[in-house]
């Protein structure tokens, strides 16, 4: 028969050790070293996981302060110009733990506690610093730094129209000085129905009304040979999907704009662009000006994946006047102010020609910036010309095909012109 009071002890042993991991460490180092001493009397041999286990123990009960660990990242940062990161904590003179996991936890547990700062756009590896204004310091010299060609188009560019991308923010500041002055054309404008807004863009013949690009799809081929080690290594940081595709998600902002990248185990990304509620801007009038805009932005969007995987050697993202960059599809709209009974009014049409794949989309469309009213003209998914050859990549001749492309869709969106 069993006492009750050794069941009742057995019992609460078990919930401790679940409940509290530090006495769960410590029985278990008091077995080990209990069967140590019975198989090797000697004190100073030591076995493999009875030091593990003294070392685990010895993190959970002994962890790095907020006193500590802000003095540590005013320290790295007065010495050596930059923030604590997960290195300085696993080797070196700063050393506090064992290995990177523990490092990690210990520096998002105190930026999570408000006893670090990070810098945003965020560094490889992370920089945490004990004061915000030594964070903004850092940001404002990140910004300054100028990498040694990291786009690689600057040899391309010398004999190009259009520059080599610029600081964080020049484009954002460029398409916001193209923005207004299409939308000064617009500012009084405020039509009652869709066939007037039908009329006004079929009269549009010089290009004044503004016309933009959403959902852009840019196709991009990693060079098979190097696909694993751009996918399984330089990208290792980031989990696969559970779908049998194994995509890989990676998401960053240009000036504003939401870029998604959605890496194939093959080496195949297809980068997506949304910005439905600020499209990119088309100048029907100035191709030159679309050329130097749009290679601009795929440049940056090129210096994204490039920091993602750690690549600015540029060993494994190609160049982006390279033809494993294909400008694949985008949708082609132009808002027209209206007025909130047109708005209310304004039915949901959609039309499909699929003999000429033409999807047109007629819709109210209110802008979240500002909350204006607009009946938006669209053609979806309209794909971007092959012919000429190389028609669909970055160069040169992007901005004239683009524009081409644009004055033919507003003649299919308008009802005039057959098709595609």
């Amino acid at each position: 028969m069993i006492d009750s009071s050794t069941h009742d002890l057995n019992r609460y042993t078990e919930v401790s050790t679940e409940r509290f991991p530090q006495i769960l460490l410590s029985n278990e180092l008091e077995n080990n070293q209990r069967e140590q001493s019975c198989i090797r009397p000697d004190p100073k041999i030591t076995h493999p996981q009875t030091r593990a286990l003294e070392d685990r123990l010895s993190q959970l009960v002994h962890p790095i302060t907020a006193e500590e660990i802000k003095q540590l990242a005013k320290t790295i940062f007065r010495e050596k110009e930059r923030g604590l990161t997960y290195v300085d904590l696993v080797k070196g003179p700063y050393r506090r733990v064992e290995t990177a996991v523990r490092a990690r936890n210990i520096l998002q547990y105190h930026r999570k506690r408000g006893n670090l700062y990070t810098i945003f756009p965020i560094t490889i590896p992370q920089q945490f610093f004990a004061e915000k204004g030594h964070a903004e310091l850092a940001a404002y010299y990140n910004k300054k730094t100028t990498y040694r060609d990291p786009t690689e188009v600057r040899n391309y560019a010398e004999n190009s129209s259009y520059p080599v991308p610029g600081s964080p923010g020049l484009l954002a500041q460029r398409l916001s000085e193209v923005i207004a002055s299409q939308e000064a054309y617009i500012e009084n404008l405020k039509l009652e129905n869709l066939a007037d807004a039908v009329q006004l863009v079929a009269n549009d013949v010089d290009g004044l009304l503004p016309v933009g690009l959403h959902n852009i799809r840019i196709h991009l081929r990693i060079d098979p040979a190097k696909a694993p080690e751009f996918y399984h290594e330089r990208l290792a940081h980031i989990p696969a999907s559970t779908t049998r595709d194994k995509i890989k998600r990676v998401e960053f902002r240009i000036d504003g704009f939401l870029v998604q990248c959605f890496v194939y185990p093959r080496g195949f990304v297809d980068i997506q662009v949304p910005c439905t509620q600020r499209p990119f801007p088309i100048v029907v009038q100035a191709p030159e000006v679309m050329t130097s805009l749009l290679n601009d932005f795929g440049a940056q969007i090129r210096y994204g994946l490039v920091r993602e995987a750690s690549d600015y050697s540029g060993q494994v993202v190609p160049p982006i006047h390279c033809p494993s960059w294909e400008l694949s599809s985008a949708d082609y709209n132009w808002d027209i102010p209206t007025t909130l009974i047109g708005f209310a009014a304004m039915p949901k049409l959609s039309f499909s020609r699929f003999a000429k794949d033409v999807h047109l989309r007629y819709y109210p469309k209110q802008r979240e910036a500002d909350g204006r009213l607009f009946i938006r003209l669209e053609r979806a998914s309209r794909p971007f010309p092959k012919e000429p050859e190389g028609a669909n990549h970055f160069g040169d001749a992007i901005g004239r095909i683009l524009v081409d492309t644009a004055r033919e869709t507003r003649r299919v969106v308008s009802g005039f012109g057959g098709g595609a």
